[in-house]
């Protein structure tokens, strides 16, 4: 089920972005990771990334932030914007199920980085804001642990899931587009 949302009647509207689409049985939301079934939004983003990778930190790109350190990346497919000079337009504009995904829940995704010592892990490369509830579960666990959890996104949230998200989170690189 997705957060940030709000029912009234047979329709949905998501307030996680500022789209603030409503939707009805069966539709999707802009960022089209986000679909109505039996009268209730559910992502279909969630737990199945299309790009995990372990990169330098410092292609999140943060500025002293455990520098030399390598960090876990991962994206699901979709974003909430259509950016035409998109460096990742592979992913951010295809749909959930048109991507190649791995099966990583957010408990398998933190024990890894656990078990490697890893400090961190980043939510990037397509826009984390729509899969914000595996980045928000994936990020508490990892808190839990003492990781670290850097944000690379363009920022397009509304004002209270972003609150909400900042209590675990600890960096952020904000994309102006």
């Amino acid at each position: 089920k997705a957060m940030w949302t709000e029912e009234s009647g047979r329709l949905v509207r998501c307030r996680l972005c500022p789209h603030g689409c409503v939707l009805g049985e069966n539709d999707r939301g802009f960022c089209r990771s986000r679909v109505v079934k039996d009268g209730r939004l559910h992502t279909i983003a969630y737990g199945n990334p299309c790009a995990v990778h372990l990169d330098p930190v410092e292609n999140t790109p943060l500025y002293h932030f455990l520098p030399g350190t390598a960090i876990p990346s991962v994206a699901t497919a979709r974003c909430n914007l259509r950016c035409l000079n998109c460096q990742t337009w592979q992913i951010s504009q295809a749909r959930p199920e048109e991507t190649r995904n791995y099966d990583l829940l957010p408990a398998p995704l933190v024990q890894v980085c656990t078990e490697r010592q890893i400090p961190s892990l980043a939510y990037t490369y397509s826009e984390p804001i729509t899969f914000y509830e595996y980045v928000y579960d994936s990020a508490e666990l990892a808190r839990q642990k003492q990781i670290r959890n850097v944000l690379v996104t363009a920022g397009f949230i509304e004002e209270e899931p972003l609150r909400h998200l900042c209590k675990v989170i600890d960096a952020a690189n904000v994309d102006l587009k």
